[in-house]
């Protein structure tokens, strides 16, 4: 990783965080230190009243 790269994704980052901290979106899924799985299934749940039936 060059370090241009690594200031985009840190700048990257905190716009991120500053959107989220405006509400900007509708949901927001925490990854943490949490399974795949688990991240997963939050997307899945987030998602699941868009789609069509």
């Amino acid at each position: 990783m060059t370090p241009t790269y690594a200031d985009y994704q840190r700048h990257l980052h905190h716009q991120i965080h500053c959107l989220i901290g405006e509400s900007r979106f509708d949901g927001v899924i925490v990854v943490d230190d949490r399974s795949f799985v688990a991240v997963q299934h939050d997307l899945r749940r987030l998602l699941h009243p868009h789609t069509a039936r």
